[in-house]
């Protein structure tokens, strides 16, 4: 029994010694540890110490900053605000908007856009082109040369060339006028398609007429079947029927200048010659000029409402007819409102639009400033120092704005509290306030793609593209 007992006593004994052992070890493994923490903080604070009082030798910089902040302080906070400025523009807020919205993500670079298609290019250094649906997924390979939005008969197409040869594709990429079949085709609005094969080419300069000289034209449908072949070559057919052929205007007897708009069929279009002739699908001779002319607006494709430098502005009928006339080169044609109303600018003038009335010849004054505000149907009246925006008579927002502008169909607006924002030209915010910086940072920080009845801008971000779509109203002009 006693031995029993020892021996439980010593087993104890040895369980307690061991524990105590255990104990210190790890106390001084504990104790090393933050010896050690403590001679690399000292490190780190010696090197810290070492930088600032190289600092201080080469500038005189104590390296303390009034606040008490020190060096390495003001650096992470001046990277801090760096990076909150450079993704200023990248936190737009789109649930506060009032329009339906299409975000596009992709590694390509947007081009153009139509309802559920974004042409793009396949990178900064390599010019291929191709189309995407509104998922970022691809519709047509970024392979072609060339590829742009073409409007007819009240459809979008696609204007494709790949390897020297032009087509017509549709929205999904199928061919409806065959690549290679025509030298170049161009939109004749409702009326079709104008499609030449030329001998020479469209730049045959040597030529009174600007290019094109010699081969066949045609006008074709909407699948390309041919319907009638002209006699002459056009450059274009607009207002659905109405040709164009522009010529050299020489100037000193040396230079050639020639000046033209790039619309495209449609019953009104707008279309700038410095010199040309006019002609109706039946190639009758409708309207020339020697020194200069001017084509403004088709109403329905029966009128043609033209300027001629000179000679003043003529409204004409189908048959080259003048309906009226106003030969007072002082006045410019911003609007044909319709078959008895034009309005018009004074030049070199900061009074208000007119109102021409065709039937009594009278003029009055409209309450528009500018051609921005016709075209958005919004007066901007200054209040004080800021500007109050009016539309249909009614103000179109509560508040005022310190600075506003009528810029790719829609308003930048910058409120009282310094802050901008997008909205179009019914008062729908697009782009709340705060969301961009100022009027040109979408511009700077990617790119604008505006076309009839949207606004769509794109930036870059992590190496891809976010593009940005809104459904707007469309303006009066064209």
């Amino acid at each position: 029994m006693k031995m029993r007992m020892v021996k439980r006593c010593f087993v104890i004994a040895l369980i307690s010694v061991l524990l105590v052992g255990c104990g210190a070890s790890s106390n001084e493994l504990d104790d090393n540890k933050t010896e050690n923490k403590s001679q690399e903080d000292q490190q780190d604070t010696d090197i810290s110490d070492d930088e600032e009082a190289e600092v201080k030798e080469e500038t005189g910089y104590d390296g303390e900053l009034e606040d008490g902040k020190s060096l390495a302080d003001e650096d992470s906070d001046e990277m801090a605000m760096q990076e909150e400025q450079e993704n200023s523009d990248l936190d737009i807020i789109s649930e506060d908007s009032d329009s339906t919205e299409v975000v596009i993500n992709t590694e390509y670079i947007p081009i153009a856009y139509r309802e559920n298609a974004l042409l793009v290019q396949r990178s900064e250094d390599i010019e291929l082109y191709g189309l995407l649906d509104n998922r970022g997924n691809i519709v047509i390979e970024p392979e072609y040369d060339e590829l742009s939005f073409k409007f007819m008969n009240g459809k979008d197409y696609i204007k494709a060339t790949l390897a020297g040869e032009t087509g017509i594709l549709d929205l999904e990429g199928k061919e409806c006028i065959e690549l290679g079949k025509y030298d170049d085709i161009v939109s004749a609005g409702d009326a079709g398609w104008l499609a030449l094969n030329s001998e020479n080419g469209w730049e045959n300069m040597g030529n009174e007429y600007v290019g094109i000289d010699g081969g066949k034209q045609y006008l074709l449908d909407e699948k390309g079947n041919v319907i009638k072949e002209f006699s002459g070559t056009y450059e274009q057919c607009f207002g659905n029927k109405y040709l164009l052929r522009s010529k050299n205007l020489r100037l000193d007897g040396d230079d050639s200048y020639r000046m033209m708009s790039g619309s495209e069929g449609g019953e009104t279009c707008e279309v700038g010659v410095i010199c040309g002739e006019i002609y109706d699908l039946d190639e009758n001779l409708l309207l020339s000029s020697s020194d200069g002319i001017y084509l403004h607006y088709l109403l329905g494709g029966d009128m043609l409402a033209a300027t001629i430098m000179g000679e003043g502005f003529k409204l004409m009928d189908m048959e080259g007819n003048i309906i009226s006339s106003i030969n007072d080169g002082n006045f410019g044609v911003i609007d044909v409102v319709d078959e008895q109303r034009l309005i018009l600018s004074q030049d070199l003038s900061d009074k208000n639009l007119l109102e021409f009335d065709l039937t009594s010849g009278t003029m009055t004054e409209t309450e528009f400033h500018s051609e921005d505000e016709w075209d958005a149907q919004i007066i901007e009246k200054k209040s004080g120092d800021f500007y109050q925006l009016f539309k249909d008579g009614d103000l179109l927002f509560d508040e005022r704005f310190a600075e506003c502008s009528f810029r790719h169909g829609v308003l930048w607006l910058k409120n009282i509290d310094s802050e901008w924002g997008i909205a179009d030209y019914d008062g729908n915010i697009l782009i709340p306030f705060g969301g961009i910086v100022d009027e040109y940072s979408l511009s700077e920080s990617g790119g604008i793609l505006e076309s009839r009845g949207m606004f769509g801008f794109y930036r870059q971000q992590n190496g891809n593209f976010e593009f940005h779509n809104f459904i707007v109203p469309e303006g009066r002009l064209p």
